[in-house]
């Protein structure tokens, strides 16, 4: 793909979700983050405070409206879609692989659509974080700077004030490093430690607030989605066990995977590709199989959520543009890129406001107190 064309792909895309912006109305968890921003605190119930930060910054600037929180969407995807093209850029020095992957990330409906320009939480933001860490990783290990572990320090403190379970990132790095990584002699420098050090004292606040509130926030995550609640709920417990794995499995995994997993199936299969070609590929590898096996344990006990596939699906993207870049099937991305793109369109008008009944959930938010001041809606349906 030629820059100029790359180029103008990027901002059409661009253009037309700047356009829903104005059009899609966020689902209840949406709402639910954006209360949490009329109020800023150190940390809050539900979890930690970026996102209420992030949507404050935002809301200063565009308003109390939709298009403010869904622009918070638009603005994530594009970040984490630019260190995407790093990334590969770093792992393949292939302009090609990087353009592929970022188009695909874009435009990827199961995932992308779903759960950023759809549905804006503190989702988006753990994504952006895990990308950026990642990208950090893989030029150290390509070029042994040691400095870039307090780059890693910081944006590993951003991922803990976005969401908890950043931590899954951590023991994968930590099991990477100890698996592949040890010649690189990490623990003997200190930059990994003052890295460490800069993502406690920024997690530090929500520590603090958690301690003055009898540690409540961590006990609510720890304990909040057990599979203990009434048949039929969303933590039903009849999926206690092997039920709430293979939900993962079919509800998780191939529900938002399904058509990465299948091109990457055919690539091992009829092309005999090999995707594991450079350290950081294996480093990606790790991160990916260390994140589903985790929450794959989880799930036997706790219900696991779509959103969860959101932080690794960057991986899976990755190796999918480096097979198809690498064997010139252009049509295949082409089609590919068609497809996503008409499939995520169409998912976006169908959470438009003509159709969406989130108005309803917003309403009981105005009705119970929570919402200030209340959102501006730039129309209403009748």
């Amino acid at each position: 793909m030629q820059n100029r064309n790359f180029i103008i792909v990027l901002m059409a895309w661009f253009i037309i979700l700047t356009g829903f912006c104005f059009t899609i109305f966020p689902y209840q968890d949406s709402f639910y983050y954006w209360t949490w921003s009329q109020k800023l605190q150190l940390s809050y119930y539900d979890g930690p405070p970026l996102i209420a930060y992030t949507l404050r910054f935002f809301t200063q600037i565009f308003g109390n409206t939709v298009f403010s929180i869904n622009f918070l969407g638009v603005i994530s995807a594009y970040l984490s879609a630019y260190y995407i093209f790093k990334i590969s850029k770093a792992l393949n020095d292939s302009t090609k692989v990087a353009q592929f992957a970022t188009i695909l990330f874009l435009t990827y409906p199961f995932v992308t659509t779903r759960f950023i320009y759809n549905n804006m939480t503190y989702d988006c933001l753990e994504n952006l974080c895990y990308i950026i860490i990642s990208y950090y990783i893989i030029l150290f290990l390509l070029t042994r700077k040691y400095n870039y572990w307090l780059l890693i320090g910081f944006f590993s403190g951003l991922a803990m004030l976005s969401k908890y379970s950043a931590v899954v990132l951590f023991l994968a790095i930590f099991i990477f490093f100890i698996s592949y990584g040890l010649k690189y002699k990490i623990f003997m420098h200190w930059q990994l430690y003052a890295g460490i050090l800069i993502c406690l004292i920024m997690f530090f606040p929500v520590i603090y607030w958690n301690y003055i509130n009898d540690w409540i926030s961590f006990k609510y995550q720890l304990n909040s989605h057990k599979w203990i609640g009434e048949v039929g709920s969303i933590n039903s417990s009849d999926k206690y066990g092997l039920p709430g794995m293979w939900f993962y499995i079919l509800n998780c995994i191939m529900a938002t995977y399904h058509i990465l997993i299948l091109i990457l199936a055919i690539a091992l299969i009829k092309y005999k590709y090999k995707p594991l070609g450079n350290i950081g590929e294996r480093f990606l590898f790790i991160l990916f199989l260390v994140f589903i096996l985790f929450w794959l344990y989880i799930s036997y006990s706790s219900h696991v959520g779509l959103n969860y596939a959101l932080p690794v699906v960057f991986v899976l993207i990755y190796f999918v543009a480096k097979f198809l870049a690498g064997n010139n099937l252009n049509k295949v991305f082409s089609v590919l890129i068609l497809s996503f793109s008409v499939i995520s369109i169409g998912m976006m008008v169908d959470h438009s406001l003509i159709k969406n009944g989130n108005i309803n959930n917003y309403n009981k938010f105005i009705k119970s107190g929570l919402i200030k001041q209340p959102l501006q809606i730039w129309s209403i349906p009748k």
